[in-house]
């Protein structure tokens, strides 16, 4: 399974959360960004584990692990960094131009 489907996985499963009304995904230097519009009762912690159950859920069976870090909130906007890891699998640029370097990917 490649990584669009996971994520595709991890998005159906947020998209069932009660607490979150309306979810964005951007990238900003190649690191990906949540960005959670949640009900003005729904509280930090709510909004955590349902990105863990959904991570949880996306994850499952498959051999990637996820980090999530809080970066901000402004009322009931909420933004993480949320990225799924493939083990073994070049992330970044070393300058040495290998022949599998990521910015020869085809996106």
């Amino acid at each position: 399974m490649n990584l669009d489907e996971i994520w595709k996985i991890f998005f159906q499963h947020l998209h069932t959360s009660s607490h979150i009304l309306q979810y964005e995904q951007k990238n900003f230097a190649g690191i990906p960004f949540l960005y959670i519009d949640a009900d003005m009762n729904t509280t930090k912690k709510e909004i955590d584990e349902a990105i863990l159950a959904s991570s949880i859920r996306a994850a499952s069976h498959q051999k990637v692990t996820w980090r999530t870090s809080f970066v901000r909130n402004d009322g009931s906007r909420y933004v993480y960094q949320h990225r799924f890891i493939v083990p073994l699998q070049k992330m970044f640029c070393c300058g040495n131009n290998c022949t599998d370097c990521v910015r020869y990917e085809r996106t």
